[in-house]
């Protein structure tokens, strides 16, 4: 073997090594000791291999792999993140690398042993890291895992956690310089473990003296039940109604049973705490709150009375995870605000007056881009390339609030609330304790989700891990509530309280007591000095190595001097990795195009909702619902006629519609909606008139050609047109031409049915005109109505932009899902390659199934042949909790005329949602019609039962 081909096998090695080593060190395994001689294999590769780029590259990659190792949850939450930051994470652990080498075979640093040099230059880069560069990540630090070294970790009130790793990477560079004692002479060789010994007993030594302080220090404090859920994925990716009212009531559930089990063992709780975002709704702000009810939103007040009938309930203040909206007011369907916040609120038994913990530090590249935000454009493009659906849209809170406890003793704990990410950040948690040297909050309430980590448990424990170490920098206890876990409880020490531990995926909970600690550590009044200190020692050291050091440079896998070293890579990486993070910022990204009634990541995608019904009675007598026959009509006829007379608007809306084929139900109810105080109603009801051609009713809508609503004069003129009477159409040549959405898309909706193509260039010159909304998806929705329209009218070339929108990203369902209705309607056969697309897809490009669902509705109305996988597919999304994905699957099932369809739509009828209800008595009679025009296939479809291996389908179920 050459010389070099044995170099580069070593360096692949030592570099490996160091990353087993490092991983073992962490958990899931927790061998702490391992942290001592993890950076041992990169510091005897600085002084082995003097080639330029060969070892960087072998820290490199084995670098990537570790950190894709133990970052590996961020592939469920954003595909284009994941590597990208587990590239940005190992061009740091690169110029550690680079760093340390270049101090120490070059300039005067080259005679200092490595247990000097070394820890200068990991601290450095950990604190640029971990601080400075895009406000930083501060984890997987060199020294983390030695908070279960307790003794050795007490030290860390002195100057932060960083001391940790500097006498981590000590004793790394101590190993190095004996093996190395050869070539780098025996004197430095001592020297070296002379150093990194004295750092272990003086910790040591300082770790059993503060351990001996502590119960002294002591006093009791207060007793914390900490509540833990498990919503198993994050609430922010979508949690709809149905979800939010069967977690909320499990949480109170919990709650409650963990309390009443404390008070029949004769144990008093001072706070009861839930974890980061888990109280459903708008926050607990009394405005938002009296908006909603005072405009029948949704969800009114039904969250927000919750944690204090539980408060006034046990007789004990509860903190609640929630959001925080201020100025929160309705604009145009869409909730508008002033700020809004991730905090938390104490609510207290008896008051009405709740205590708001604002997060101060949002999380880079989870909750805000550092810089990037800056330049909303800018941030919204690097999210949609790795995070489709996500928006950051929250605002830091202004200063520290802290929460005054009442506790048994009569006196009071000051508790400070750290929200997730910040218990890793020791500057933040710092301000929270301390002002000015003195102590403002007596222990921390640490609420947090980690949902995000899936079944990933190492990454909740590593959470856990580092909130350890602002218990000890701080000399505060912690209590972490957490979502999915792991909840557990810490003394100042950072030691795990006793039977106060929640395992990681499960709901339960504990009771913990949190000893106070009146001890003031030097950290409150010097900060983290040792990192800054390190950093200048390493900027001073790299300075000096402009001429190199004769005589301490070696020749790889021999030992011996050799030339100077390019030592030239260290400012190009460091360039490198500061350019990389722009396209690494998603590592909070997450795949989701969840519906608008759902809870969006971005609450900018916030509809406003309509509180409606919480159910549609079935009427009496219906107690098992007809699989086929006159029965299920009947059924399906008088929910609809019920629907039609719902408070909720949009109900009798899509009832109308859902009745356009019944003439004689339309006929009967047509007359009150026409006067319907709401004009979607009035324009529905125009526009079924019209297509039924009902000349009874025009006398009726004669008056509404001259209507508030610019909308249902359109469908008045249409109606009026198509019953034969003398009406004058060019009002609506300015209603298309109108600047709002909704009058100009209804205007070209009509004149693409009134089938005269003389409209065909006002229609054309209409497509793209600015609206006065500034909307970009509603801009886009008025055009595809445009192109509908124009291929209504024989444009054929007008099918373009609607087959273009059905390749729209899954974020931009509502435009998909547009595309395909459209499709369908006007049976564009050119388009069935695309929609085959949009159902098949699997893996990554999988489409979520309200998005498949639409496609499959379009194919159905196209003549798909078989339709068998849509059944199967209806099946499995029955009992979604999603009731748009019931209500969709709904009406796919009425586009096949089949037995089998109907059966899979019997239940819906009796669905507990009564949008689901409307839709699948719509799907049914829809059903009934091409039935009974001889569609049905009277054959039941092969394989049905069996599921998707029954026979080849030519749109296979691979998901759903």
């Amino acid at each position: 073997m050459s010389t070099r081909t044995r170099a580069t096998a070593e360096a692949w090695g030592l570099a490996a090594a160091h990353v087993a080593l490092w991983i073992a060190s962490y958990p899931p395994h927790g061998w702490w000791a391992l942290s001592l001689v993890a950076w041992a294999p990169l510091c005897v590769l600085s002084v082995r291999d003097s080639r330029r780029w060969a070892p960087c590259i072998a820290v490199g990659v084995t670098s990537f792999a570790g950190w894709m190792w133990m970052q590996r949850f961020l592939a469920d939450i954003s595909v284009a993140g994941y590597p990208a930051l587990g590239i940005y994470m190992a061009l740091w652990s690169v110029l550690s690398f680079a760093l340390m080498r270049r101090i120490a075979v070059r300039g005067p640093s080259s005679r200092l042993p490595l247990a000097l040099s070394a820890p200068c230059a990991v601290v450095a880069i950990e604190w640029l890291r971990g601080v400075v560069v895009l406000d930083g990540y501060p984890w997987y630090h060199a020294g983390h895992p030695l908070v279960d070294a307790s003794l050795i970790a007490q030290v860390a009130d002195i100057s932060g956690a960083s001391i940790a790793s500097v006498i981590a990477v000590a004793c790394a560079g101590a190993v190095a310089d004996v093996l190395h004692a050869r070539s780098r002479g025996r004197g430095a060789a001592l020297a070296g473990v002379a150093t990194a010994m004295g750092l272990l007993c003086a910790a040591t030594a300082y770790g059993i003296w503060r351990s001996s302080q502590a119960g002294a220090a002591a006093r009791p404090g207060p007793v914390v039940l900490a509540v833990q859920t498990n919503v198993p994925i994050d609430n922010k990716i979508g949690w709809t109604r149905d979800r939010q009212e069967a977690d909320l009531a499990q949480f109170v559930k919990v709650t409650l049973g963990l309390e009443g089990e404390a008070r029949a063992r004769g144990e008093r709780i001072d706070l009861v705490a839930w974890p980061e975002t888990m109280l459903p709704g708008l926050g607990l702000e009394p405005d938002a709150v009296r908006t909603l009810v005072d405009g029948n939103w949704w969800p009114g007040d039904r969250f927000a009375r919750v944690p204090q009938l539980l408060a006034d309930r046990m007789g004990i203040p509860v903190l609640v995870g929630s959001p925080a909206y201020l100025g929160l007011r309705a604009e145009d369907g869409r909730w508008a605000w002033d700020r809004h916040h991730n905090s938390a609120y104490l609510v207290s038994p008896g008051s009405a007056a709740h205590v708001r913990v604002d997060k101060m530090f949002l999380t880079p590249f989870g909750e805000t881009m550092p810089y990037i935000s800056r330049w909303e454009w800018l941030e919204q493009s690097l999210l949609d390339f790795g995070a489709r659906g996500m928006t950051f849209d929250l605002d830091p809170g202004d200063a520290p609030v802290r929460i005054a406890l009442p506790i048994a003793d009569g006196g009071t704990a000051r508790i400070a609330v750290p929200i997730c990410f910040e218990i890793t950040v020791p500057r933040v948690v710092r301000r929270l304790v301390w002002s000015g040297g003195r102590r403002e909050a007596d222990a921390l309430v640490n609420l947090t989700n980690d949902g995000w980590f899936g079944s990933y448990d190492a990454g909740r424990e590593h959470h856990g891990l580092v909130a350890r170490w602002r218990a000890i920098e701080n000399r505060v206890p912690i209590v972490r509530v957490a979502n999915t876990g792991v909840s557990e409880a810490f003394d100042s020490l950072g030691r795990p309280v006793p039977g106060a531990r929640c395992e990681p995926r499960v709901d339960g909970g504990f009771v913990a007591e949190l000893p106070l600690d009146a001890r003031t550590p030097p950290y409150a009044a010097l900060g983290d000095i040792a990192s800054p200190a390190m950093t200048v020692a390493a900027a001073v050291m790299l300075l000096a190595t402009r001429r190199p050091a004769r005589g301490h440079r070696v020749s790889p896998g021999t030992g011996e001097p050799a030339g100077p070293s390019p030592g030239r890579g260290a400012a190009s990486v460091a360039l490198s990795a500061i350019a990389l993070v722009c396209a690494a910022g998603c590592s909070g990204g997450a795949k989701s195009s969840a519906p608008e009634h759902t809870q969006m990541w971005g609450s900018r995608q916030l509809s406003t909702t309509d509180r409606g019904s919480a159910g549609m009675a079935t009427p009496a007598g219906s107690r098992i619902v007809p699989a086929t026959g006159a029965e299920g009509r009947e059924l399906a006829l008088s929910i609809l006629m019920q629907a039609v007379r719902s408070p909720d608007p949009s109900q009798r809306a899509n009832s109308l519609e859902a009745l356009s084929g019944e003439r004689a139900a339309l006929l009967e109810v047509l007359r009150e909606s026409l006067g319907d105080p709401n004009r979607g109603v009035r324009f529905a009801a125009c526009m079924c008139a019209g297509r039924a051609r009902m000349e009874s009713m025009g006398n009726l809508i004669e008056p509404l050609a001259l209507d508030e609503s610019g909308s249902v004069r359109a469908a008045a003129l249409f109606a009026l047109s198509r019953m034969g009477r003398k009406v004058d159409l060019t009002p609506l040549a300015s209603l298309a031409m109108s600047e709002d959405p909704e009058i100009r898309g209804n205007a070209v909706l009509v004149l693409g049915e009134l089938g005269d193509r003389s409209a065909v260039a006002l229609i054309e010159s209409v497509a793209g005109r600015p609206l006065k909304s500034g909307d970009g998806m509603r801009a886009k929705i008025v055009d595809l109505q445009c192109a509908e329209a124009l291929a209504k009218l024989g444009q054929r070339q007008a099918l373009d932009p609607i087959r273009a929108a059905l390749f729209a990203p899954s974020e931009q369902a509502e435009l998909i899902a547009l595309a395909c209705q459209m499709v369908g309607e006007i049976r564009d056969e050119g388009a069935r390659g695309a929609l085959m697309r949009l159902w098949n897809a699997d893996g990554a490009s999988m489409r979520p199934p309200e998005i498949r669902l639409a496609a499959a509705t379009a194919l159905a109305r196209l003549g798909e042949p078989d339709m068998r996988p849509v059944l199967v597919m209806s099946r499995l999304v029955a009992n979604s909790p999603d009731p748009f994905i019931r209500a969709q699957a709904a009406t796919a099932l009425g586009w096949i005329p089949t037995l089998e369809a109907q059966a899979l739509l019997a239940p819906m009828l009796r669905d507990r949602n009564p949008y689901v209800q409307v839709s699948a008595a719509g799907a049914w009679l829809r059903s009934d019609a091409l039935r009974g025009r001889g569609q049905e296939m009277r054959r039941p479809l092969p394989g049905l039962d069996s599921g998707p291996a029954g026979g080849t389908a030519s749109m296979p179920v691979t998901g759903g």
